[in-house]
């Protein structure tokens, strides 16, 4: 597997961030816990956030020590191996409350990137 960089993980983790807002945006929580397709596409944008944060290197982890990327990772973990726990509504929580702030974070360390290197 290629070894991906920070910035293009963190573009990543960002774009799937901002699409679990979409999927999330379309329904109320009584409603998301209903359709299973969009429990599915919501299961898989998180899956990926947290397959993209594990592969984060340590400095950039330690940089954004605001982010929860343990519990992140240990999310993709439950939501890929353990799917027959999968807590719903912590799912939804997570769409409405969590990645908000990872779209914040991952854009502003993406901008600083980008000026690092330019």
């Amino acid at each position: 597997m290629k070894k991906r960089d920070p910035q293009t993980l963190l573009s990543d983790i960002r774009h799937h961030a901002e699409l679990g807002i979409r999927i999330a945006a379309t329904a109320t929580r009584d409603q998301f816990l209903a359709d299973e397709p969009m429990q599915l596409a919501l299961t898989r944008v998180i899956e990926v956030i947290g397959e993209a944060a594990g592969r984060l290197d340590q400095d950039t982890k330690n940089r954004l020590s605001d982010v929860p990327w343990h519990e992140i990772i240990a999310m993709r973990h439950i939501l890929a191996h353990a799917y027959d726990i999968l807590d719903l509504d912590r799912l939804w929580e997570t769409a409405m409350d969590d990645l908000p702030k990872l779209v914040e974070v991952t854009a502003a360390e993406i901008t600083r990137l980008d000026e690092v290197n330019t």
